[in-house]
């Protein structure tokens, strides 16, 4: 069975409906536990179940960005 939003959501490259890719379901899962636990990365990695450094390195492969953070 594949997953798919019924719209949209802010931010997302996929079209409503289209079903999602294995990536794009984790990078939107990732970004829940930032957004619930106020992006504390040792708790979020916690609910995700995988290590801080792992975390860590998914953050900068998606290109994540810590709310409120200028870009230098």
């Amino acid at each position: 069975m594949v997953s798919t939003l019924p719209h949209a959501t802010a931010g997302s490259a996929v079209p409503a409906g289209r079903p999602l890719t294995l990536a794009e379901m984790e990078k939107r899962h990732i970004a829940a536990a930032l957004e619930r636990t106020g992006w504390h990365q040792g708790r979020a990695a916690g609910e995700l179940g995988i290590s801080v450094k792992t975390l860590y390195r998914k953050i900068r492969a998606y290109g994540f960005e810590r709310p409120g953070v200028r870009a230098r």
